[in-house]
């Protein structure tokens, strides 16, 4: 697979899970979108991203591998760990956003 169609597949994907809005469009396809991700580190069970983000997974301590993303009434985003692993004692959250 070339490089600019695994970009687009990536992009396609990523549209399908975050809100985008598009100033620079022709045909109703956006045009130079990029995707840009960051990870937030907290202690504890929960991990937030910032305003205009996205958590698009997230990553807990103790081995756990059972989180959830949490949408919050202020529009952000925010991972959460289940306590049933235990005290948690960090959880990360990956955060991207669209810009065109």
């Amino acid at each position: 697979m070339k490089m600019t169609s695994t970009l687009v597949l990536i992009v396609t994907l990523a549209c399908l899970a975050l809100t985008v809005s598009c100033s620079s469009c022709q045909g109703g396809i956006c045009l130079n979108p990029t995707l840009s991700c960051q990870n937030h580190h907290a202690n504890g069970h929960y991990a937030s991203c910032p305003a205009g983000f996205q958590a698009t997974s997230c990553t807990c301590g103790k081995k756990c591998g059972s989180w959830s993303i949490n949408h919050l009434s202020d529009g952000t985003h925010q991972c959460f760990c289940h306590t049933g692993c235990g005290n948690m004692d960090w959880t990360t959250a990956r955060c991207c956003k669209i810009t065109m």
